[in-house]
This record gives C-alpha cells, sequence and structure tokens, in this order.
C-alpha cells in the first residue's frame, strides 16, 4: 500500500464531517441549558445569602436600638420643608451590622458637619456587593441618565423592605407612607413585640430590579436618594413579578417592570429575574422563594405586622 493510498483512507469525506459537526453541535444545545441552570442555582444561591445576611443584619441594629430601623425618612409625595439627609433602612440603618462600618463612617461623617444631603454625598457610587442580586443583567447601577449626565444619583439596590399591604400615599390623602401597616415605612419604629402575626409570617425584605436610566430616571432601588419617592420599600398588594404597573413620581416602563409616573398612590411591587419567583426574608431571619403564583389573599397578609389573617400558601 502507497503512502498516497494510506492518506486517502484515513481522511474524512464530506458526509462523516459534517454528521460530526451534527454531533458536536447536539452536544453543545445539550450542554447550553446545563450551563445556564446552574448559573441561575449559582446567582439565586448568592441572592438568598445576602438577603439573609441584611435580615441578620436589621436584627443586629433592633439589638442595638430595642426598634428596626425607619424604612424611609422622608413622607412619600410630599416636598420635605428642608432638604434633610433623606435616610433610609439601607443607609445608614442597617450598614454597620453588615459589615459596611467604613461606608457607615463616611456617610455619616460628610452628613453632620455640613447638614448635608446623601443626594450629594461624593462616594455614592460605591459598589456594595451585599445589595445586589447577580441574577439582575443591570446591576451594580451606578450612573444615573447615563454617563454624560451631570445629575448623577449612585447605586442603587437589589432589595427593599416591606412597607406593607397597600399603597403608600393614597389618594385619599389619609397617609403619606408614615401610616402603614408593615414593618418598615416612613418613620417607622417597629418592634418585635408589634410583630403579632408572627415574625415567621411576616415579609422582610423581598427583591427589585433596577432599570438604566433611558428616557427617565428611575428611582427603583435607589440608595442615595429617596425622599418623597419610597424607591426602597414595597408592598404586597400585589404579588411577585406582577404585570400591574409600579406607581413613582420618577420611573420608567420595563417590559418585566411596568411603571406610571404619578405623585400619588405610589406603589412598588417586588421583582426578580429569578425563574418563577423572588426570594424574600421574614421577620424570623428565614429566607423563602415566594412563587409568582403565591395565594394573592396570604401574600397581601403577609406584608402586614398585625393585620391577624390567616396566612395558606
Amino acid at each position: 500500500m502507497t503512502c498516497r493510498e494510506l492518506f486517502r483512507r484515513r481522511a474524512f469525506t464530506l458526509i462523516e464531517l459534517l454528521v460530526v459537526i451534527a454531533i458536536i453541535a447536539i452536544l453543545i444545545g445539550l450542554l447550553l441549558p446545563a450551563v445556564q441552570k446552574v448559573r441561575e442555582s449559582s446567582a439565586r444561591t448568592k441572592c438568598t445569602n445576602n438577603i439573609r445576611q441584611l435580615a441578620i443584619g436589621l436584627h443586629g441594629y433592633h439589638s442595638a436600638n430595642n426598634a428596626f430601623p425607619l424604612g424611609n425618612v422622608t413622607l412619600v409625595g410630599v416636598d420635605p420643608a428642608s432638604d434633610i439627609d433623606r435616610r433610609n433602612w439601607a443607609v445608614t440603618a442597617v450598614l454597620p451590622h453588615v459589615e459596611q462600618q467604613a461606608m457607615y463612617d463616611s456617610v455619616e461623617l460628610y452628613l453632620k458637619p455640613n447638614n448635608s444631603t446623601l443626594v450629594f454625598f461624593p462616594q455614592n457610587k460605591t459598589i456594595m456587593p451585599i445589595f445586589l442580586c447577580p441574577a439582575d443583567p443591570n446591576s451594580p447601577k451606578t450612573l444615573t441618565g447615563g454617563p454624560g449626565s451631570s445629575n448623577q444619583q449612585g447605586f442603587h439596590s437589589n432589595y427593599a423592605a416591606c412597607a406593607g399591604s397597600t399603597a403608600y400615599n393614597p389618594t385619599d390623602g389619609s397617609n403619606a407612607g408614615d401610616k402603614l401597616n408593615g414593618i418598615f415605612y416612613v418613620q417607622s419604629k417597629t418592634r418585635l413585640s408589634d410583630i403579632s402575626d408572627g415574625a415567621s409570617s411576616t415579609i422582610f425584605l423581598s427583591e427589585l430590579i433596577v432599570s438604566p436610566d433611558i428616557n427617565t430616571h428611575d428611582v427603583r432601588g435607589r440608595l442615595f436618594n429617596v425622599a418623597r419617592q419610597g424607591g426602597v420599600i414595597f408592598s404586597t398588594l400585589y404579588t411577585p413579578n406582577t404585570t400591574v404597573s409600579d406607581v413613582l413620581q420618577w420611573c420608567q416602563d420595563m417590559p418585566k417592570a411596568p411603571c406610571r409616573q404619578s405623585w400619588s398612590g405610589v406603589n412598588l411591587s417586588t421583582r426578580s429575574y429569578h425563574s418563577g419567583g423572588v426570594n424574600s426574608a421574614f421577620a424570623d431571619g428565614s429566607v423563602r422563594f415566594m412563587s409568582n403564583t403565591v395565594n394573592a389573599q396570604a401574600w397581601t397578609g403577609m406584608g402586614t405586622r398585625s393585620g391577624g389573617e390567616t396566612i395558606t400558601e
């Protein structure tokens, strides 16, 4: 047998080459969903851990202050008499209890001598990973209005605290977010003893998805400027990932997070990029994955601290 004949026998035919390519394509097609599933599982696990650590941190705050921190300092939909500091449950209350002492010290040092506001805190674009869910493709969000905008609002969080089961400032004017039935609302000082519905049945924290600012500002998850907005609190008025639009003074409509702009009837629903639901921390520190199809009445009841509802998921 000549070398030429041997070479010809060992070469692939076109049909054999196409078969090999087809087999490789099939194997890749089978592998990609598995890889995607692993990634989703990893992101959900990391998200679960972050929200659990925040819940533990809030309990640490309670131990030190005999109450949970306020959800938001400024009345929703009401112009403050002065440009107050705009603190919320995340900035600065929980920071020392989630290994963010340096950030806490920086914010407090900035606010005290100048009686200033969080809006202009020079380090407001500092990324704090504990406030991020890796499943959200828009996180971390640190730019507002795009790179060329002079009106930067800083870092945004994927987690919000539960204010109750209603809109924050109903159109009847009965309150401006300071008389809500959850744990974290405007100027709240809720104690564990106030949660008569049971800590294991009362929602503490859950998820938000953030939006890149394309047409206008979107305050959902905004940590350093939530005055009059309520962008870091949510309600259980609607079930997770609802198609009902959020209502905020500043927001933009997204397919997964619809929103309409208004000063009154302000409300946020919990949303995530996880398949089928959202991670939610409860007042006892436990974390459960709440399905989009959770019983609506039960979900609403979980948002109240002392509503006396019977919870059947």
